[in-house]
């Protein structure tokens, strides 16, 4: 029986999250749960998989989402929010016809432009007819023994993390909806002070309800005292931890404890057989904090993000103009927080 490709719905359909862990580009975003948490909090998106079928069998898969905006237009995307991502493909045939199945449907739709989030499986995709823009990823190489892997951070992480282990901060795994919302809060200040639009708490409760449960998400918080001063989230799926929110109390940095919970979150992840721990997707621009990572010992890697339709895929940069930045550093935290609901009902 010959290949061919169909819409399947992840939430229903036997046996996705199996092909999901089972696939070697496979990760969080791919979930079911995934598609759950965002079309319960974003009410523009609607997900869909676009899959080759073979007997049955799910050979290749793309997940793709229409994000609907009057604000930034309408647009596909495969994966919103996602940073270390890829299609699920192997094969430069199985790329070229999902690519070309998502193409017909953004264009029946209208929409401007198709969006692919790629890592591994860039060299798949035809990347002439594409518009590109790269963002970094660092990894940090995993041990089951967490001394080894200290000996490659920088003389200075060592120093900040000796500091750390005196004593001052305390270890907190968050178990509650009152640590969620303490999250949001450090993450709403940090956002803040960064002039950026923090995230919705709805997001934020949405990762908890449908993905913590399978132990995908995680939750650590340095206390002082009986006060949480800073928050890493943490993805957490087959071999790799991802730092995917780290938010702090800024009038607390000289106790370090960004380095204190990255330090706990690899630690734990070397005794837990993790083999990769990942700080996430950086811009390239943003110097200050490539230095940061670089100086954890980590290995850099692309993450090329595909547009291909119409070049109009730029506008989503409005979101991160100098106006918007000294916007959101200026208007009160309740101003904020409302302002930032307003973006993410267009972003994705």
């Amino acid at each position: 029986m010959g290949n061919s490709i169909v819409r399947i719905d992840p939430e229903t359909h036997p046996g996705w999250d199996d092909f999901v862990r089972e696939h070697p580009g496979g990760y969080i975003y791919h979930l079911a749960g995934w598609k759950r948490l965002l079309e319960s909090c974003f009410r523009h998106m609607q997900g869909t998989v676009l899959a080759v079928m073979d007997g049955g069998e799910i050979r290749a898969a793309l997940s793709l989402y229409e994000v609907r905006s009057w604000l930034l237009g309408n647009r596909f995307v495969s994966i919103p929010f996602a940073t270390v991502c890829d299609p699920l493909v192997s094969e430069t045939r199985n790329a070229s016809a999902l690519l070309g199945a998502a193409d017909s449907l953004r264009r029946s739709r209208k929409a401007s432009f198709l969006e692919i989030r790629t890592f591994k499986s860039t060299p798949l995709f035809p990347e002439s007819s594409a518009g590109i823009v790269t963002y970094k990823c660092h990894e940090i190489p995993l041990s089951d023994k967490p001394d080894r892997v200290e000996k490659t951070f920088r003389v200075n992480i060592r120093q900040r993390i000796r500091k750390t282990s005196k004593g001052t901060l305390r270890l907190r795994i968050g178990e509650s909806r009152e640590d969620i919302r303490s999250l949001y809060f450090l993450n709403m200040k940090t956002r803040k002070r960064l002039g950026l639009p923090p995230q919705p708490l709805a997001f934020f409760e949405a990762l908890w309800k449908f993905l913590a449960p399978d132990g995908y998400v995680e939750l650590l918080l340095a206390m002082l005292e009986d006060k949480p001063i800073a928050a890493v989230l943490l993805y957490k799926f087959r071999d790799r931890v991802s730092a995917e929110f780290t938010a702090t109390d800024w009038t607390q940095i000289h106790l370090h404890p960004v380095h204190f919970l990255y330090w706990e979150a690899i630690r734990r992840a070397c005794e837990e057989g993790f083999r990769i721990f990942d700080l996430g997707r950086t811009d390239p621009g943003n110097e200050s904090l490539i230095s940061f990572k670089n100086s954890w010992g980590t290995r850099i890697a692309d993450l090329p993000i595909l547009y291909y339709g119409e070049k109009d895929y730029r506008k989503k940069g409005i979101m991160q103009s100098h106006l918007v930045h000294r916007i959101f550093k200026t208007v009160p935290s309740p101003a904020a927080e409302l302002m930032g609901k307003f973006c993410y009902a267009h972003m994705g």
